[in-house]
């Protein structure tokens, strides 16, 4: 580690004198400032994940893969990432979560499903994100001790969790590649029989969906090792406007979806077995976290966007879609997410609460079920980056400023442009002019357009 770990250091022990004096819980965030654009912002590659818990996952670091299944049948497991890193002042896997984060990578369902309900082969993974202080890199989510439940994904339940039984805390979220249909709606804590199957998939297509946790700690289910059977229910949770407890995305109708041009927070896909192709498919995800979004400044919204494979791109568009130094997509010449969503977290659950998002944990969770049907996955060419935050100007150099909020910015032929202030920004790509405003960065929804509420923004170009 470089110079960064040392700061690290220094802090926490002037936060442990301040937390003495003051007695009260110190938050330090690290922001990178203006100025180290030459220190690294990505993580490239499964080196530095740590060993997988649980079962049916395998970090294979000759062939750079990570490999979920195997074909091994009743397996729950997940695989942290788990080294140092100035890219996002990772200590021992757990990294700030910053102004949020950006990922690309690739993966292939071996199995080639061929049956008309998508039921040959399961359960699927999720991409999680979880938060950094109260989870560590060898815990996992999944069945309580007895059962096997593989529709929990090793990221819903009490999993190896003993005392808790909260399994990956919250807050936390992921995005989940479902491939098995369990479309039963009943009460989440129902009969035994029914929690492994009641994951209320709205029809039995392969799908990728947000999940935020649901209800957790106690309001779906009772006590002990059944408060987090509803992480990954489609719909659980107390509703789009609860900052304490998000829902999680119910079947592609935009439910928490802010965004007027958004897709909400599931994509059912095109057919019903279309991701178990023996294809390679391609994922990206960009998290912008913590701009205020009330006037009061107590609530923090986090944007949630996310594109699967990139069909029918150009040679550009590709080239753009794997960057992730760069937002995408600069419109209008990138593809819409197909995962799009605007949530908002309290106060506590964002930065000063004792389980609180200003770090976090990256990695993937996995389970299978029945022998027969023990799925076979490859993830591959893994890169999360980091985004600076200058003081003043967007992050990445080379950019001129050009109008104030209100105004209109003028430059000559196409050029990216940038609008916001203090490391928030949303991006658009323009031709001559365009209006510096929420309205027009928004599609002409204000409220999605305006990137850190209560403040004058302006615009850069390059």
């Amino acid at each position: 580690m470089k110079k960064t770990i040392a700061l690290l250091l220094i802090c926490l022990i002037a936060g442990l004198a301040d937390y003495a004096l003051a007695a009260q819980k110190v938050m330090t965030v690290y922001q990178r400032a203006a100025g180290d654009e030459a220190e690294p912002h990505s993580i490239t590659g499964i080196n530095d994940f740590a060993a997988p818990v649980g079962t049916g996952v395998t970090v294979d670091k000759p062939n750079a893969l990570i490999r979920l299944g195997g074909g091994t049948a009743n397996t729950e497991g997940a695989a942290w990432y788990g080294g140092d890193s100035d890219a996002g002042y990772c200590v021992n896997g757990i990294c700030n979560f910053g102004i949020g984060i950006r990922a690309y990578f690739e993966f292939r369902f071996l199995n080639v499903d061929s049956s008309v309900d998508s039921t040959a082969y399961g359960n699927g993974f999720t991409f999680a994100i979880i938060n950094g202080s109260n989870n560590v890199k060898t815990d996992r989510g999944g069945s309580p001790a007895g059962n096997v439940w593989p529709a929990l994904m090793a990221y819903a339940g009490p999993g190896n969790d003993t005392i808790n039984y909260l399994g990956l805390q919250p807050p936390k979220m992921a995005i989940e590649f479902d491939t098995y249909p369990n479309t039963n709606a009943a009460t989440t804590c129902d009969t035994a029989a029914h929690i492994n199957n009641n994951r209320n998939d709205a029809n039995n297509n392969n799908h990728l969906a947000l999940m935020l946790w649901g209800s957790n700690p106690a309001t779906a289910c009772s006590t002990g090792t059944a408060v987090t059977y509803d992480d990954n229910r489609h719909g659980a949770g107390n509703g789009k406007t609860d900052i304490s407890y998000p829902s999680n995305s119910a079947n592609g109708d935009g439910t928490g979806d802010g965004l007027s041009d958004g897709t909400g927070g599931y994509y059912a896909g095109p057919t019903v077995t279309w991701l178990e192709d023996n294809v390679v498919h391609l994922f990206r995800i960009e998290v912008i976290r913590g701009a205020t979004v009330n006037a009061s400044g107590t609530d923090y919204n986090y944007k949630v966007k996310a594109w699967v494979d990139c069909a029918g791109c150009t040679a550009a568009q590709l080239a753009a879609f794997k960057d992730t130094s760069i937002p995408y997509p600069p419109t209008p010449t990138g593809l819409a997410p197909q995962i799009n969503r605007l949530i908002a977290l309290s106060t506590a659950l964002h930065t000063t609460g004792a389980a609180n998002f200003n770090t976090m944990l990256f990695g993937f969770t996995q389970a299978t079920g029945a022998l027969a049907q023990a799925q076979n996955i490859e993830i591959k060419n893994f890169v999360i980056y980091f985004p600076p935050c200058a003081s003043d100007v967007p992050p990445g150099g080379g950019w001129t400023y050009c109008a104030d909020e209100n105004g209109t910015c003028t430059f000559s032929g196409t050029k990216l442009v940038a609008y916001g202030l203090n490391c928030f920004y949303n991006y658009l790509n323009a031709t001559t002019s365009i209006g510096c405003d929420n309205a027009t960065f928004g599609s002409g929804n204000a409220t999605a357009g305006d990137p850190l509420y209560g403040v004058v923004k302006k615009c850069y170009y390059k």
